[in-house]
């Protein structure tokens, strides 16, 4: 079997960014925030919180509990018109956020929430729709949170990526559409590459946020038994948040 690995790099650039980015400065957050995806900008995985500490992590108790509703079970489906044998079941990788004491997430069918982060009391839901399945890979690891310097709608956003690659962006107070974003709040990633077959490209992973871009990768693995060949496509975006 010939094997084929294509590399193709997509930068799309608003120009009202600038051409480059330099010394991109961000202000770390309260202790009890999680601003990231890796926590901070430059990820990490560090809280400076202490009130759970080695001494008194195992008393800790269920405080809420909030579910999705939204899983899919291995087994046989249909993609492009083909019966395949077996689908695999949905995943929830997801690192929620918690910014001003508001929890952001996204469902493994790749719906985006909002909660109240103390109580577990959903503020907002957005449905994706994602058909599960027509897509291969269904999950989601998270969502990116930008914050403006400006007021009013989507001074404040969520950026997340959905399993049919598509990015969207949302008012994180309301979860309104950003309307200024692509169209009516969202891009499909797949314009401009060419010929895709849509189950075989998928985001799961949440954009870097870099001072006012976010930058999304995704990864394509299209196998074909009709060419007898496997193609590897890996594609970046950058997008202007402002």
């Amino acid at each position: 079997m010939s094997r084929a690995a294509v590399i193709l790099m997509s930068l799309l650039v608003l120009a009202s960014c600038g051409d480059t980015v330099e010394d991109v400065r961000v202000a770390p957050a309260a202790p009890t925030d999680w601003t990231s995806f890796g926590g901070a900008p430059g990820g990490g995985h560090y809280s400076a919180g202490a009130q759970i500490t080695p001494q008194n992590v195992h008393a800790l108790t269920r405080a809420w509990e909030w579910r999705s509703g939204h899983a899919r079970q291995a087994g046989p489906g249909k993609l492009g018109g083909y019966d395949v044998p077996l689908l695999p079941s949905s995943t929830w990788q997801m690192t929620p956020l918690v910014v001003d004491g508001a929890l952001f997430g996204c469902t493994a069918f790749g719906d985006v929430f909002s909660l109240d982060a103390s109580t577990g009391k959903q503020r907002w839901r957005v449905a994706s729709g994602v058909d599960p399945g027509s897509e291969v890979i269904i999950n989601c690891r998270g969502v990116s949170y930008w914050a403006g310097e400006g007021k009013g709608p989507c001074a404040r956003r969520i950026l997340a990526g959905t399993p049919d690659a598509r990015l969207l962006a949302l008012d994180a107070d309301t979860g309104a559409a950003c309307a200024d974003f692509g169209t009516a709040g969202a891009v499909d990633l797949k314009q401009g590459m060419g010929t895709v077959v849509e189950h075989e490209y998928s985001l799961a992973s949440p954009p870097a946020i870099l001072g006012d871009l976010a930058i999304i990768g995704s990864w394509v693995d299209r196998k074909s038994t009709r060419l007898n060949s496997s193609h590897t496509v890996i594609s970046y975006a950058v997008f202007c948040l402002k």
